[in-house]
């Protein structure tokens, strides 16, 4: 595996050494992209999306690489579990330090299975994102709640 690093403070060169101190031997493997316009041509690239964010309302990029048809693999922020529910091959990690080797063979397996049948998980993965996160369901939920802020009270 190779972990991409990509969003604002990636490019830093003090990030890059913590990170690279912190990876030891396998500091090969990390590439470091910085902050990106369009991260599709990442996504395509990918097996899966590692978000781990201690704080998230709404996590777009792991809505983006649902978008892209990839396995989620997501800290444990206060909506992670909704977004997990959601999506048919995510994983909640603990990423604390008595879960690591507890997460890393959940992040193993997740994306050992992907690979499988990505096609076909893939093709599950979008059809996800469509049903919950596309234009289309934002549009419908948008008019279901103004319908609802807009009818009589009784």
């Amino acid at each position: 595996m190779r972990l991409i690093l990509c969003g604002g403070g990636t490019a830093e060169p003090a990030f890059q050494r913590q990170m690279r101190q912190i990876a030891g031997p396998a500091a090969a493997r990390l590439e470091f992209r910085g902050a990106m316009a369009d991260i599709r041509p990442v996504l395509a690239e990918a097996d899966g999306y590692l978000l781990t964010s201690r704080y998230e309302g709404t996590p777009i990029g792991a809505l983006e690489a649902c978008e892209a048809g990839l396995p989620l693999l997501l800290s444990p922020f206060e909506t992670a579990a909704d977004v997990a529910a959601g999506h048919p091959m995510a994983r909640v990690l603990q990423l604390s330090a008595e879960s690591m080797d507890q997460d890393a063979k959940s992040a193993d397996l997740l994306i050992h299975e992907y690979l499988v049948a990505r096609e076909r998980h893939s093709t599950e993965i979008r059809a996800a994102w469509k049903q919950q996160w596309s234009r289309s369901a934002f549009d419908r939920n948008a008019q279901a709640l103004l319908r609802e802020l807009l009818s009589p009270r009784q």
